[in-house]
């Protein structure tokens, strides 16, 4: 009999984040007949969320505080085929883990929306709207750029439950005030 396709998922944003809303959708919908899902997560910080990240995994990885050699290991004895990076360049990233070759197929996907320059991530989940034509040439290598939107969204809670405020402090960057 074959075995389950081990697909794992590695982020320090398993948690009341905004991947929550990008990849809990996803989570949901995997078919555990055909694939093993495995979540590395090297965040401390485990909430409610993390909870309903665990109940859609097969198994669950807390790496945190972990060397990039011992998770590339770990990952290499857990005999993953598919290896997903949800990190890119972002904080305390594990771009050299995936730079150790861990999986025989390497992608990345959501928390970075560019190329990150590693050899070894072999493809990039992309859409039209991520890319818009005319695509970059620096960019295209092992690009796949769906018809489709790549992207999923769903809100765990309406918005209804917050109460009505008259201004909302934002930071993409610096701070803004969004009336």
């Amino acid at each position: 009999a074959e075995r389950r396709l081990r697909v794992a998922y590695l982020s320090r944003d398993l948690r009341h984040h905004s991947v929550q809303y990008f990849l809990l959708p996803i989570l949901s919908h995997h078919d555990h007949a055909a694939f093993e899902i495995v979540c590395y997560s090297d965040n401390k910080q485990a909430d409610e969320v993390t909870e309903l990240f665990k109940v859609h995994a097969d198994r669950w990885v807390e790496c945190d505080g972990w060397s990039d050699e011992e998770l590339a290991g770990r990952i290499r004895r857990d005999g993953i085929d598919l290896l997903i990076d949800l990190g890119g360049h972002t904080d305390r990233n594990r771009l050299p883990v995936l730079a150790r070759r861990p999986a025989p197929l390497q992608i990345g996907y959501l928390g970075y929306p560019s190329t990150t320059g590693v050899s070894t991530i072999d493809y990039r989940i992309s859409d039209r709207w991520i890319d818009p034509e005319p695509p970059d040439p620096q960019i295209l290598r092992r690009k796949r750029r769906c018809g489709c939107n790549t992207v999923t969204f769903a809100m765990r809670r309406s918005p209804s439950h917050r109460k009505s405020v008259h201004c909302l402090l934002t930071a993409w960057g610096e701070s803004h005030l969004v009336r």
